[in-house]
């Protein structure tokens, strides 16, 4: 079928596929998906917009009160969703004409995006077109560069944004917010969104497990998949702080209707616009992620520096961009941990705790505590689960702080025994603490790390008697 100056559209293979992809159709008219773009370019009255549609001519186009020559953000929606129902566009937009001067575009494809999944699915092919052609109409009119393009799109509108950007030649950026796996998983890249449809592509996945791995939940709506130069897995990419069932069903309450019941039904999915739409509104915190073959291995703090020549994290959203540099043929998979609710950044450390000589029996089995006195007295729980510390050993733990802890931080540690009866001290003879704060090379990193000792004592710290820590 063919849709004038778009071109045609074929419905067979690589579109198609008995098992991964049993969609067989064509797109609705270009009347009938009806796509629109709303642009936004008034920094000082974010909610003043010019609408475009798919048929707007050069002329109309050219009347537009677009700037090229700021970069200019799309911001596309997934399935079922459109720009006045998906608050994570209207709080994308808001953020990046207060932080950026941009020109932000809107695509709104609800026309052909509320119907069946398959339909929708056949939809995005269009609306892609559609965005290509609309950049195309900005470049005759303005002679903006498609380099000064950046394509973010949620779920299935990542993989639209991809058949724009298979289109035009040398756009810029495209940032997929959880691609959307159903049809997507396991087809060949001329299909799904891939490294190859900008100059750089980066992604975050937050709801990678198998699709509707629990029924009740209508979870696993992202593809694990990676796709991107850099591909980012906050928190392992599978399940999100703050998206158990409990707070679900309380964002009803205290987040509306519309937004209560969105995060019911695809929490973990909708986390990746939260996370994006973050990395553009928080300027003190900086969401690093780091390269690791695993989640668990980066828990474990294996992971904690850049590499020799830095290009082994990256920070996730907005500012990935400045790792663009280091991309390559092959996908680079980033990992990193945040809050459960907003501000969900966290500033993270590797700390290692080293036990020293054994002199008699002190080996304890419980949690150890640090308590930044400097910034209120905060708490932080080291280990995870209770475990057992013996003499002449080193333990390595990630942990994250909400305030970052500095070399000039007051540190205190207390050890809490899970036992009862036996309340056996700790050896500590070390406290190691290596930000990952910032992006710091293995050399760098290594030179950062600071070190805290308490007054040793051939017995080791009691259980529940914090000791003060002191520079060594």
């Amino acid at each position: 079928k063919c849709y004038g100056e778009l071109g045609c559209m074929e419905v067979d293979e690589p579109f198609y596929h008995p098992v991964h992809r049993p969609v067989y159709q064509t797109p609705v008219d270009r009347a009938d998906a009806n796509t629109r773009f709303l642009l936004f370019a008034q920094r000082s009255d974010p909610k003043v917009y010019t609408t475009l549609r798919w048929d707007s001519d050069v002329d109309e186009v050219r009347a537009a009160p677009f700037n090229a020559s700021r970069e200019t953000k799309f911001l596309v929606h997934g399935y079922l969703d459109r720009s006045s129902f998906g608050a994570w566009m209207n709080d994308m937009k808001n953020a990046y004409l207060k932080y950026a001067d941009v020109n932000v575009v809107e695509v709104d494809w609800s026309d052909a995006n509320l119907c069946l999944y398959e339909c929708a699915v056949t939809n995005a092919r269009l609306v892609g077109a559609e965005i290509a052609l609309f950049i195309r109409k900005l470049q005759e009119a303005f002679g903006a560069d498609p380099k000064s393009m950046h394509i973010i799109g949620h779920s299935l509108g990542a993989h639209l944004a991809g058949y724009a950007g298979a289109i035009i030649t040398g756009l810029g950026r495209i940032t997929g917010l959880d691609p959307a796996e159903l049809y997507f998983d396991r087809v060949p890249p001329a299909v799904r969104l891939d490294q190859t449809d900008a100059e750089f592509v980066d992604v975050i996945h937050t709801d990678c497990h198998p699709y509707l791995s629990k029924l009740w939940e209508s979870e696993g709506m992202g593809m694990y998949e990676a796709v991107g130069h850099v591909d980012f897995y906050p928190n392992g990419g599978k399940y999100m702080p703050g998206c158990d069932t409990t707070n679900r069903i309380l964002k009803i309450f205290t987040h509306g209707v519309f937004k209560g019941i969105r995060a019911v039904v695809s929490c973990n999915h909708q986390r990746s616009t939260e996370y994006m739409l973050e990395s553009i509104a928080n300027q003190d915190c900086l969401p690093l992620a780091y390269e690791c073959p695993s989640f668990e291995a980066y828990t474990r703090g294996q992971c904690s520096h850049c590499g020799p020549d830095g290009s082994g994290c990256a920070a996730m959203g907005e500012r990935a961009i400045q790792w663009s540099h280091f991309k390559g043929r092959e996908p680079r998979r980033m990992f990193t941990v945040t809050a459960a609710h907003s501000k969900f950044c966290v500033y993270q450390y590797v700390v290692t705790l080293t036990t020293g000589a054994k002199v008699g029996r002190v080996s304890g089995s419980g949690n150890i505590y640090l308590t930044d006195r400097s910034q209120g007295s905060q708490k932080i729980k080291i280990s995870s689960r209770p475990m057992n510390f013996h003499p002449e050993q080193n333990y390595t733990f990630l942990v994250t702080t909400p305030t970052p802890i500095s070399e000039s931080s007051e540190l205190v540690v207390e050890y809490r025994s899970n036992q009862i009866l036996f309340l056996y001290n700790v050896p500590l003879l070390r406290v190691s603490i290596r930000p990952m704060t910032s992006a710091l090379t293995e050399r760098e990193a290594k030179d950062k790390t600071f070190h805290r000792c308490p007054l040793w004592h051939p017995k080791g710290i009691a259980a529940y008697s914090p000791v003060k820590l002191k520079n060594c």
